[in-house]
């Protein structure tokens, strides 16, 4: 292990690696390891915890930004797909961790295309959804979806537009139980460009 993080290895006895996939998130706080709904750990120092025998057994810790500061559409980690861009709005500027400024077509993505826009994210490694935010456009309406262990868009929740102005509201996606998946894509409606801002996502990603 880097830095200054310790490893523990704990014995479970009797705990059922099966609940692995669903993760209660009513106490969720940076910097805690959870295992099977518990919390194990919240320590700075002491934030590995390693079970085995199974391969969904190990550690994940809470992180309060799963998608890094993109400066491009495979850098620094994970890639990006988008169904088109808008000269100048590249898709990657909805992930580049800039304030949002209608001003500045550097802060944002946009589409000039109507025609079933989408945005997608995807991990190198399966993560844990816990809470999503970004800024939309108030015209614009959205599903906001996950892919599923059967390599299938299922959708996490529906955004409506709000109006016809040049407003931006930001929209926060808070699940009461953790989604394992490996990409998240916002889906816009037919008939809607596609516009993206701040893009973040909170959870949990397992430990190197």
């Amino acid at each position: 292990m880097k830095g200054n993080i310790k490893l523990i290895i704990g014995i479970i006895i009797g705990a059922s690696i099966s609940g692995f996939i669903t993760y209660a998130a009513t106490q969720i706080e940076a910097n805690q390891v959870y295992y099977n709904n518990k919390t194990l750990n919240n320590s700075l120092d002491q934030l590995y915890f390693l079970a085995t025998g199974n391969n969904e057994a190990g550690a994940y810790i809470y992180s309060e930004k799963l998608i890094p500061n993109m400066t491009s559409l495979t850098q620094p980690s994970g890639t990006i797909t988008a169904s088109s861009t808008h000269t100048g709005r590249p898709a990657y500027q909805a992930f580049s961790g800039k304030a949002l400024n209608l001003s500045d077509g550097s802060t944002f993505w946009y589409t000039s295309n109507t025609n079933n826009e989408y945005i997608q994210y995807t991990w190198d490694e399966a993560i844990l959804i816990h809470e999503i935010t970004y800024k939309h456009h108030v015209r614009m309406a959205e599903y906001i979806q996950y892919l599923n262990s059967n390599n299938e868009w299922v959708n996490i929740q529906y955004v409506p537009s709000s109006g016809n102005d040049e407003r931006t509201n930001t929209v926060r996606i808070t699940l009461d139980s953790m989604i394992k998946t490996t990409a998240i894509r916002w889906q816009f409606i037919e008939g809607s460009n596609g516009f993206l801002a701040e893009a973040n996502i909170k959870g949990m990603a397992k430990l190197p």
